[in-house]
């Protein structure tokens, strides 16, 4: 669904993956963006190269003489620079983190907590790693070799979360013979109305987030119930109670 706060987080860069997650629990989803592709020895650029020329040379079908091209004989000087590491393609981006303020807009806040990583970064995760309720960060970056080819060196940063914090109800789902916990659909219900989340796998880039419903609650010290909808249509319910605490919930009758 497009809304009109779309226009203040869509220029983000280059985006690999990304989670939605509520940074300080305050009831409202932020977003942290992986950027970067190829950051080379220098600053300048393939990607105008590439919108400008590669775009219009290649098909969808082989050809010989586009092959021939792309040789170490052939190669254009651009490419050629690239695949040295001499040159860069959208490199020395910074990642992205936009907190929602209030459902009305987005600030980037990224340098100003220390995660606008200038590193060509992949996966994110955002997971709650030291169980205080708050969700930290995990993020994947590529580092590039100088030895004349583009060959990748991978490694994991954490970020923990240290920010001021509302209060947050954490829901981790155990399947079933049968029933996954993958698909399913939780919903917190409280003064605050409701909230819900569904537990997926692949919104992120090479990333799979825990089986875990995170709701960050505001200033809500308790909740009403939870509702948890499985996969295959049965539905479990677990009574109210008070907030900041992981419950651990499974299909009715296991």
């Amino acid at each position: 669904m497009q809304t009109d706060l779309n226009k203040n987080c869509a220029r983000a860069g280059w985006g690999w993956g990304a989670a939605g997650f509520d940074l300080e629990n305050d009831g409202d989803d932020d977003l942290y963006v992986a950027n970067g592709h190829i950051s080379g020895e220098s600053a300048r650029d393939y990607c105008t190269n590439f919108w400008r020329h590669d775009l219009y040379t290649g098909s969808s079908g082989e050809d010989p003489a586009i092959e021939r091209l792309l040789t170490d004989r052939f190669r254009p000087p651009p490419l050629r620079g690239l695949q040295a590491g001499r040159i860069s393609w959208n490199g020395y981006e910074h990642n992205r983190l936009f907190l929602n303020h209030e459902g009305r807009d987005f600030l980037e806040i990224g340098f100003l907590l220390g995660v606008a990583y200038e590193r060509d970064c992949r996966s994110v995760a955002a997971a709650d790693l030291d169980a205080d309720g708050r969700q930290d960060l995990l993020v994947v970056d590529h580092r590039w070799s100088r030895v004349g080819e583009i060959t990748g060196v991978q490694s994991l940063l954490m970020h923990r979360n240290t920010a001021p914090s509302g209060h947050w109800l954490g829901v981790r789902l155990a399947g079933s013979r049968g029933v996954s916990p993958i698909g399913a659909k939780v919903v917190v219900h409280g003064t605050f109305g409701t909230r819900e989340r569904q537990v997926v796998t692949g919104d992120s880039f090479y990333t799979q987030h825990p089986a875990v419903a995170h709701f960050g609650l505001g200033p809500h010290q308790r909740f009403e119930k939870v509702e948890v909808r499985w996969p295959g249509g049965s539905v479990s319910e677990h009574p109210g109670g008070a907030a900041d605490r992981y419950l651990l919930l499974r299909p009715s009758g296991n």
